[in-house]
């Protein structure tokens, strides 16, 4: 049963995702009539990963898959992917689904001393699973986020090797 709601739910993600016409995007080029919306715009992964939209373009969600250390890397960043934003998580909880199964993955809070984030206050989670190693594609979910005073959940979208 939740293979099928996640087979529902990943197309809906992807039809979904992007950047809205109707926001505000002050450093994009709007003069004579062109917008960059027309032209499929995007935002670039800061670190290399796949960026998840959060609200409506209030932050991304940056994963990145290291299929041989078998490890999730998590970002949380601003609207524009342009800035870490820290937040006083210790852990994010997902989903994945991989092979038939669906499994909670625990990413903690990862401290940087060169930026001086720790846990409590990054923008960096990590966790490990074989499904990371093995799966070509997962469906993931984030089911609860919180930034600031909001909370956010992300609905099943497919995160590539």
């Amino acid at each position: 049963m939740k293979l099928l709601a996640l087979a529902v739910l990943i197309p809906a993600v992807l039809f979904t995702s992007g950047c809205g016409k109707s926001d505000d995007h002050a450093g994009h080029d709007h003069s004579a009539g062109k917008d960059d919306h027309d032209q499929g715009h995007a935002h670039a992964a800061k670190m290399g990963g796949q960026l998840v939209e959060l609200g409506s373009h209030e932050f991304n969600l940056e994963l990145l898959r290291d299929t041989e250390a078998g490890k999730l890397s998590l970002w949380v960043l601003d609207g524009h992917a342009e800035n870490f934003v820290r937040v006083t998580n210790e852990t994010v909880t997902i989903e994945v689904a991989a092979g038939g199964k669906v499994e909670a993955v625990v990413l903690t809070a990862t401290a940087n001393a060169a930026t001086g984030e720790k846990t409590g206050d990054t923008s960096q989670f990590e966790g490990r699973s074989d499904a990371f190693k093995t799966a070509k594609l997962l469906a993931v979910r984030v089911p609860s986020i919180q930034i600031a005073t909001k909370q956010y959940s992300v609905r099943t979208f497919d995160l590539k090797k």
